[in-house]
């Protein structure tokens, strides 16, 4: 059997963190941070296979996450799905590999886009 896949969310919504990641539980592994700082490190030391980020989280925004992320050679390869409530937008103009808006998440848009990029 292979191994599942690992989704690091990172989000500060307790009750967002609690839903998704009993959903995405069902078919991933998920490791969770609640603030920025917190998300790289457990991105260094989780090596997730794609990590789910917030755009507006403590110590760190997830813009300078994904900068971090995207800086360092042994995290650079790991696709990012940024939560924004920027609507509308296309993924390049937030220079992020995809996006979802977090206001009326669909789940089987999430479940869908989480597909796609593992």
């Amino acid at each position: 059997m292979q191994p599942q896949a690992k989704i690091l969310l990172i989000d500060d919504d307790a009750d967002f963190v609690e839903a998704t990641s009993t959903l995405l539980g069902n078919f991933y592994q998920v490791a969770v941070a609640f603030n920025g700082q917190e998300g790289l490190e457990k991105a260094r030391t989780e090596k997730p296979d794609l990590i789910i980020l917030d755009v507006v989280l403590p110590v760190m925004d997830g813009f300078e996450v994904y900068k971090r992320l995207k800086q360092d050679p042994q995290l650079a390869d790991i696709p990012v799905i940024m939560l924004t409530c920027l609507s509308g937008r296309p993924a390049e103009d937030l220079g992020v590999e995809d996006y979802i808006e977090k206001m009326g998440l669909n789940v089987m848009e999430l479940l869908e886009r989480v597909r796609m990029l593992i």
